[in-house]
C-alpha cells in the first residue's frame, strides 16, 4: 500500500516486510525496484514530471528520514518506520549470504568498492559477489544504461545495489529495470558508510531524528544547499498542504 504526498506514493509498510519483500523477489530473480525517499528525493520527483512518473511507478518507495515520517503522520495520520539505506544495506548481505544469493554493486568509486568487497568477504565469507563496476562521474548516456544491462544480465545477481546520488541511481533504477530481472535499489550514501569512509551518527541522534545534521557537519560542501533549499521548499509545501487539509475540514 502506498500513500501520497504532494501527489508522491510512499509506501506503508514494516522494515521488516520490506525486507522480506525484496528477499523474496530475490530468490526467484524477480525485478524490483526500491528508492529509499527522503525530502530531498520528493522535491527532485515534485519539480521534474518526468522523474515524478518514474517514482510513482517504481515498486517500492521507502521512508528515508525524518522529514518523510512526520508528513505521514501529519498529513495523513500515518505512523510509519524509517527505512534507510544505511540499516537495509547490512541486513540485506546477511540474508543474501544466508541464501547464497549473488550481489552486484554499481556506483560510488573504485576506491570505495573495493573497501566494501573486502569487507563483504571478510564479514560473510558465503555471500557470492557478481560483481562491481563504477561508471563514469558524468550523466549517464545510452552507452551506460547498455554496458550496465549487458553486464547485470551476464553476471545474473539477485540483488544490484546502486550508488550514484539522488535523482541520478533512482533515474538510473528506472530506466534498467524493464531490461534485467534482478532486485534493484537505490542506496546513495550507504556504501561509503558500509565501507568505513564516512561515519554514521551516534545512537542519540538518529533515535532524536537528527542524522541529517551529523551528516551535513561530515560533508558540507556536498549538503549544505540541499539541507538550505531543498528540505526549505520541502517544508513550505508540506506548511501548504497543512493549510490547504485545516481549510477543508472547516468548510464541511
Amino acid at each position: 500500500m502506498k500513500s501520497s504526498i504532494l501527489n508522491l506514493g510512499i509506501t506503508i509498510d514494516t522494515f521488516d516486510n520490506i525486507k522480506c519483500r525484496i528477499v523474496n523477489k530475490a530468490k526467484t530473480k524477480q525485478r524490483l525496484s526500491v528508492f529509499l525517499c527522503n525530502a530531498h528525493m520528493l522535491i527532485e520527483a515534485y519539480q521534474d514530471i518526468d522523474f515524478k512518473k518514474m517514482f510513482n511507478n517504481t515498486d517500492v518507495v521507502t521512508a528515508d528520514g525524518i522529514s518523510i515520517k512526520i508528513a505521514l503522520k501529519v498529513l495523513k495520520n500515518i505512523t510509519q518506520e524509517r527505512i534507510c539505506g544505511m540499516d537495509l544495506l547490512p541486513q540485506l548481505l546477511v540474508e543474501a549470504a544466508r541464501e547464497e544469493f549473488a550481489v552486484f554493486f554499481y556506483g560510488t568509486n573504485p576506491s570505495t568498492l573495493k573497501k566494501v568487497i573486502q569487507k563483504c568477504n571478510m564479514l560473510h565469507p558465503r555471500l557470492k559477489i557478481a560483481g562491481s563496476f563504477s561508471p563514469p562521474f558524468r550523466e549517464l548516456i545510452d552507452d551506460d544504461i547498455n554496458l550496465a544491462i549487458d553486464l547485470f544480465n551476464e553476471s545474473k545477481p539477485n540483488i544490484v545495489f546502486v550508488a550514484l546520488g539522488c535523482p541520478k541511481q533512482e533515474k538510473f533504477i528506472s530506466q534498467v529495470a524493464q531490461r534485467t530481472s534482478t532486485v534493484l535499489i537505490g542506496i546513495g550514501g550507504a556504501l561509503p558508510v558500509f565501507a568505513g569512509e564516512i561515519r554514521r551518527s551516534p545512537q542519540v541522534m538518529q533515535k532524536y531524528g537528527m542524522e541529517w545534521l551529523f551528516r551535513l557537519l561530515q560533508e558540507p560542501k556536498r549538503l549544505w544547499k540541499r539541507y538550505l533549499i531543498t528540505n526549505s521548499i520541502f517544508v513550505w509545501l508540506i506548511i501548504r498542504e497543512i493549510a490547504m487539509k485545516k481549510n477543508k475540514e472547516e468548510e464541511r
